[in-house]
């Protein structure tokens, strides 16, 4: 059977669509209430269907309904996070609390919450209601009429009750949490957007399958409730498109609603739905995910479509049943974290459109890629206290610093720039944990002018093995101080590991396609690791060399006596002659730390050896 979405002009009537559907040889399902999309199931593909009605103006189109998935990796064991913990990092490095020290610049219990909070739509699987962390302080349910954080009066699903459990049932409450768990409740994990109220919409089964219809029916649901931002952690392949998707995001887009889609967990850069939309409609916002050390995370897509980045991996949030649980890697939990800070935005801005939201997002976001806008992260690493920061106040650019690999002073500079005289800069390192500021001075000349370097140093003696934050600021000639710009520093004192190094089979016939080089290089604070390969013959001579950045991971290569970039599809040089040689690997990481492993190979021009 086929399962088919046929798009109608506004105002066919109800016989026309009937007719169709028997002209089909159809049943139809629920319609998409508000899209005039009728759901039918049939045994004829979507090219005989359209063979059979190609002549009735009524219909606009008829489509697949195309399946996706959400996008989080299957969560590793709970943990028990608490604000200082190293887990909340991406809480930090998207400068949340700056930005609620800017609104909404208080917490809220259930008798105080806002009188007229901003909507999230949560489109996602089952999410358990009951949790604790859903509840404000002093309130008894999780309910909004009862000071909780969820609209349950107005929450749907397209999910039959009996299939919404399943190994992805965690995933709605994990997602939910990050957006608007209630916060300062002395209980598990705080939601960026506390402030607002939550509505669960289901369109996701307990095996994380979602449906372009169910997903376009979810988005209509949300609009008619008038909610402002939609969360849609989930991708959907579809190569031609779907009409169906388009249609729901144009009417959210006229219903003034902002959708925040991931960019999905492929690891590629083929365009999923409906993040892909955003390359077309300024309403929608693609995400991608970053890691602690500010590279694209290694589960994440990535495209021309995606408008920013923000935190996915290492993530703790609410897990069902009570608590909290751990995950991975995954562009539903960076989705999440966008969601909420694009709420807290249309709260504290009234009036403000989508488009503008997407805006303020992009021009805010801490460039972590290439110079510029960049495939990978979009416009960049999402950054709320800047989006909220004061459009005329002073801003810095910080240069991400060199890893360092024993204790030592680091220089630390940044370029300050306001709309009047610059007159004071300050850095934090791990601003959260360690809040003392040291202050920055001009290193060109006084703090007298627009744009100054302004420098200052700092020892990694006293700081742990890992992954700090280094927070700039500056004010300007009216004392006024801008949002902070967040950068990694990394402390790494372990050299790189290479457990694998070694061709297979290790007697190698030169340019046979079944010969593989496999070849292990591991460093958990590195981004990219400079690796040197040489081939070594029995004289002591380097009868090969060939040097090249890789990302930490494994690899597994063809081989055809010598090898420009492992992990690649193409090889080119000239074979080595016929002899033993010892294979020896030079690791260095980005601290400078170095690690040389060696394995052997035979290589022979008869393949009978």
């Amino acid at each position: 059977m086929h399962e088919l979405l046929v798009g109608f002009e506004p105002g066919t009537p109800a016989a026309t669509r009937v007719a169709i559907a028997r002209r089909l040889d159809a049943r139809t399902r629920d319609p998409i209430v508000g899209l005039d999309v009728d759901r039918l199931t049939t045994t004829l593909p979507v090219a005989d269907a359209l063979a059979r009605i190609t002549a009735i103006d009524a219909v606009a189109f008829i489509e697949r309904n195309e399946v996706g998935m959400l996008t989080a990796a299957p969560p590793a064991a709970p943990d028990d996070p608490s604000w200082n913990g190293s887990a909340n990092w991406r809480m930090t490095r998207a400068n949340i609390p700056a930005g609620w020290a800017l609104w909404p610049r208080r917490y809220f219990t259930a008798e105080t919450k806002p009188l007229v909070p901003i909507t999230v739509a949560i489109l996602d699987g089952w999410i358990d209601v009951a949790h604790r962390d859903f509840k404000n302080k002093g309130g008894s349910q999780a309910a909004s009429r009862h000071g909780g954080q969820l609209l349950l009066s107005d929450r749907a699903s397209f999910v039959p009750a009996n299939q919404q459990r399943g190994s992805f049932d965690w995933h709605g409450t994990f997602i939910a949490g990050i957006v608007g768990a209630a916060a300062n409740n002395g209980r598990d994990v705080a939601g960026i957007a506390y402030g607002e109220e939550l509505l669960p919409i289901i369109v996701a089964d307990g095996n994380g399958r979602v449906t372009a219809a169910d997903a376009a029916a979810g988005i209509m649901r949300a609009v008619q409730r008038h909610a402002r931002v939609l969360n849609l952690s989930f991708a959907i392949a579809s190569g031609d498109g779907s009409a169906t998707l388009r249609r729901a995001v144009e009417r959210a887009d006229r219903a003034g609603a902002l959708i925040v889609a991931a960019a999905g967990n492929n690891a590629s850069d083929v365009p999923l739905l409906p993040a892909a939309f955003a390359r077309t409609h300024d309403n929608v916002i693609a995400v991608s995910a970053s890691n602690v050390l500010d590279a694209l995370a290694p589960c994440s897509s990535f495209g021309r479509h995606v408008t920013l980045a923000a935190p996915g991996t290492d993530v703790v949030s609410l897990k069902p049943g009570g608590g909290t649980m751990f995950a991975a890697c995954g562009t539903s939990a960076a989705t999440a974290m966008v969601s909420g800070a694009a709420a807290v935005i249309a709260s504290a801005i009234p009036g403000i459109s989508p488009a503008q939201i997407r805006g303020r997002l992009e021009r805010s976001a801490d460039d972590i890629g290439a110079p510029g806008r960049d495939p990978q992260t979009g416009a960049g690493r999402l950054n709320l206290g800047a989006a909220l920061g004061e459009p005329r106040a002073a801003t810095v650019s910080v240069p991400r610093p060199r890893a360092v690999g024993a204790s030592e002073r680091v220089t630390i500079l940044a370029r300050a720039t306001g709309m009047s005289a610059i007159h004071g800069a300050e850095l934090a390192v791990d601003p959260i944990t360690r809040p003392r500021s040291i202050v920055m001075r001009a290193r060109d000349g006084s703090l007298d002018a627009r744009t100054e370097t302004v420098v200052a140093e700092i020892s990694t003696r006293t700081l742990s093995e890992g992954v700090h934050d280094l927070a700039v600021r500056a004010k300007d000639g009216r004392g006024r101080w801008g949002p902070a710009s967040i950068v990694p520093l990394v402390v790494d004192r372990h050299a790189p590991t290479i457990p694998t190094l070694a061709t297979d089979p290790p007697v190698v016939v030169p340019g046979d396609p079944a010969t593989t080089l496999q070849l292990t290089v591991l460093d958990q604070l590195s981004r990219t690791v400079d690796v040197t390969l040489e081939f070594v013959d029995a004289n002591g001579v380097v009868a090969a060399r060939h040097r090249y950045d890789l990302p930490p991971g494994a690899y597994r290569a063809a081989w055809r006596g010598t090898v420009d970039r492992p992990g690649g599809t193409r090889f080119t040089g000239e074979a080595l002659p016929p002899g033993r040689y010892v294979i020896r690997a030079t690791a260095i990481d980005e601290a400078g730390l170095r690690t040389v492993a060696e394995g052997s190979c035979v290589v022979t021009a008869d393949p009978r050896i």
